[in-house]
């Protein structure tokens, strides 16, 4: 979710990982992958020498972007390698995607911690706007702590402004009502219309509302590590609903049927142009939603493992 703003930092970078992380306290990062739920993913040896090293030191934020860059470029390439040639290694395609995620959590720790000791300047400042929107891993505090040791004059100009409101992309719908949508209705697999406040007549403590679409790579990905991790979560208190934003049913149905997940799934009239997506204000996906039983939006966010920890 880039922005103008960034396309200084993103030239310097390919960003070809959505990053996936939890809200734990960082301690050591190479350790990072036990703070988040895992499905008994495992490091193959064949890709922990292409993992960022965060013992590394860089004099530019330029220099560790290119580092990134050219790491990111050994990751893929290898996977690539070893996937189309059928080579026999302990990582499937789900815990590879785990594993390249927490490459993700690896760089930007390493980013932080290159903020935290270099000059802060603007382009460190459109930097840490990139740690406040997706490195869930490092405490707000901290983050707070750097932000704040900017010169005023760039923490009160547009790019400052933008770091901190990317603190609160995930909060802006918490303890609204999803009752204000009743006349909003979506279809299911049988090509059936049904009342979305229909899907809540059931008594739940929560419900896990998840936004995506069949094109969606994290969106797929999201859908495979929920599904291996179903047993973490008890079903009789957590009703889970998956709703898409696809235009052409029938990928959308074939995508049900690929992922084979144990849940719901509903396609949205109108696609992202739909009265749900809109009057939850939100533009990209995944997007993941958790509602209480008095259906009030308690938690939003992109990374499934973040909800998880809430209901697990």
């Amino acid at each position: 979710m880039c922005n103008n703003r960034y396309l200084l930092l993103i030239s310097f970078a390919f960003l070809f990982f959505s990053c996936h992380s939890s809200s734990q306290k960082i301690g050591n990062p190479q350790k990072m992958e036990d703070k988040v739920i895992n499905a008994g993913n495992t490091l193959d040896s064949i890709f922990t020498p292409h993992l960022i090293d965060t013992s590394l030191v860089f004099s530019t934020t330029k220099d560790l972007f290119d580092y990134q860059r050219k790491k990111y470029k050994e990751f893929w390439e290898l996977s690539e390698t070893l996937f189309t040639q059928g080579k026999s290694f302990n990582v499937t395609r789900d815990q590879y995607d785990s594993l390249r995620h927490h490459n993700s959590d690896l760089f930007y720790f390493l980013l932080f911690k290159h903020i935290k000791q270099s000059d802060k300047n603007l382009i460190n400042l459109r930097a840490l706007s990139l740690i406040f929107e997706n490195a869930f891993e490092i405490p707000e505090i901290d983050k707070m702590e750097v932000y704040n040791s900017f010169p005023e004059e760039l923490r009160k100009s547009p790019d400052g402004i933008e770091a901190i409101n990317n603190r609160d992309l995930f909060k802006k719908n918490i303890g609204s009502s999803i009752q204000e949508f009743s006349n909003i209705t979506v279809t299911n697999q049988e090509n059936r219309r049904i009342k979305f406040l229909d899907l809540f007549q059931r008594k739940y403590k929560f419900y896990l509302l998840i936004f995506g679409a069949s094109w969606c790579k994290p969106c797929r990905y999201e859908n495979r590590f929920l599904k291996n991790s179903i047993t973490l979560i008890d079903t009789t208190e957590v009703k889970i609903y998956n709703f898409s934003g696809d235009h052409n049913r029938e990928k959308w149905l074939n995508s049900v049927k690929e992922d084979n997940c144990p849940w719901e799934s509903f396609l949205l009239e109108n696609g992202f142009q739909s009265s749900l997506i809109k009057s939850l204000n939100f533009i990209s996906v995944p997007r993941n939603f958790l509602i209480n039983d008095n259906l009030i939006i308690i938690k939003e966010h992109t990374d499934i493992k973040i909800i998880m920890k809430m209901i697990s």
